[in-house]
């Protein structure tokens, strides 16, 4: 990727400043993190969920799915500025069996021993959190689907896997456009958080209701696929054997996937008690999501927000186009703070909305929807 820095001063050179702030420009493109999406991988055991496809139950629908799934979480009255600890609102939500299995225990010792694991979680996932969080407590959801995109690709919206999975819930191309996501050769949702949240935690509960509530299986089968799972149960079936999570013969990846996100979940809830340290996350918003009637240039954002262009690029990484003039830009994330700047700057700025922002409930319909942000449209 070019220097971003670099960049931004090449644009002053050459007077790009000089145009409007909404005269239509884009940032460059995301290009894929091998290094780090390796780092992941090679520690962890993991394999993106759409490197296969689908999740599986736990133990048994009954201990770790099927009643479970049917209890709501009441969300918090103050869920963008509780000014608490954001990993107590995970603790508070999860409800899965985390003792079900040795295989949970395995992984639990694996992570243990690294006496930094869970300092380096926090840090990776701080700048998202809010955003998961929010999205899973208004859906009832368990929050150990929290941790899924810690095992996926550590929080990083900019992961591309070597099977093209992208984003930071591992989309395969073919699974985020049934999913309503927008991938051209400008904008890639998957890397998207709020779009990507939206789309992965719909499809969880796709999984979910075909798998009849068990979290178990739905995880499993988002990893290899819900064919694959249910191929898996069909021949234990026939063999009269159990067809819960931990009986079906899998892929040794989807097999090692789940005890994963439920050994990560086994430490957030008593980090303490493991002798480990979770830094806190603050409870409170971060960036905003900026709506123009007319495409934005980026660069002339950076400099009326006082926000760096490459901050501005971390917090995009689904714009990828090269050329500032991108005519499709009207939706921005920006830090936290600086809408209001950029509203008062332009009269063609007509929203500025607090990230994570309360879902809307029509948003989440592929058939209602052209982009899985399109509840952030001008006129709404």
């Amino acid at each position: 990727m070019l220097d971003a820095t670099l960049f931004g001063r090449t644009a002053c050179a050459l007077g790009i400043l000089t145009l409007p702030i909404l005269s239509g420009c884009a940032k460059q493109p995301t290009v894929t993190n091998s290094t780090s999406y390796q780092d992941t991988y090679a520690n962890s055991g993991a394999v993106s969920a759409r490197d296969y496809g689908f999740v599986r139950p736990a133990r048994s629908a009954d201990e770790m799915g099927t009643a479970a799934s049917r209890r709501r979480i009441v969300q918090p009255n103050n869920m963008l500025a509780s000014g608490g600890d954001l990993w107590n609102r995970v603790r508070a939500g999860m409800r899965l069996d985390l003792h079900a299995n040795a295989r949970i225990d395995t992984k639990f010792d694996q992570f243990r021993r690294d006496p930094r694991y869970l300092e380096k979680m926090s840090a990776k996932a701080s700048p998202h959190l809010p955003t998961i969080v929010n999205e899973i407590e208004q859906r009832g959801l368990p929050m150990e689907l929290a941790l899924l995109p810690h095992i996926e690709s550590r929080y990083n919206p900019a992961a591309t896997s070597p099977k093209a999975a992208g984003g930071m819930w591992q989309f395969m191309p073919y699974t985020a456009r049934e999913m309503g996501l927008r991938l051209d050769q400008n904008y890639d949702e998957r890397r998207d958080v709020l779009a990507s949240t939206r789309a992965a935690l719909d499809y969880l509960a796709q999984i979910n209701r075909r798998f009849k509530g068990d979290w178990a299986l739905t995880m499993a089968a988002y990893n290899c696929g819900p064919a694959r799972v249910a191929a898996a149960m069909d021949a234990n079936r026939r063999a009269g054997k159990p067809t819960d999570f931990w009986a079906l013969d899998l892929p040794t990846e989807t097999e090692q996937y789940v005890p994963q996100i439920l050994a990560a979940a086994r430490l957030v809830t008593d980090a303490r008690k493991y002798g480990l340290r979770l830094p806190a996350i603050a409870d409170q918003q971060r960036s905003e999501m900026l709506v123009s009637r007319e495409p934005m240039n980026l660069v002339k954002v950076a400099t009326t927000s006082g926000v760096e262009f490459a901050e501005i690029q971390r917090l995009n990484p689904e714009i990828k186009s090269r050329w500032l003039g991108n005519k499709d830009i009207t939706q921005l994330t920006v830090p936290a703070g600086t809408g209001a700047k950029l509203s008062a700057a332009s009269a063609k700025v007509v929203q500025v909305k607090p990230l994570p922002v309360v879902l809307d409930r029509a948003s989440t319909s592929r058939s209602q929807r052209p982009s899985a942000l399109a509840s952030f449209s001008s006129d709404s």
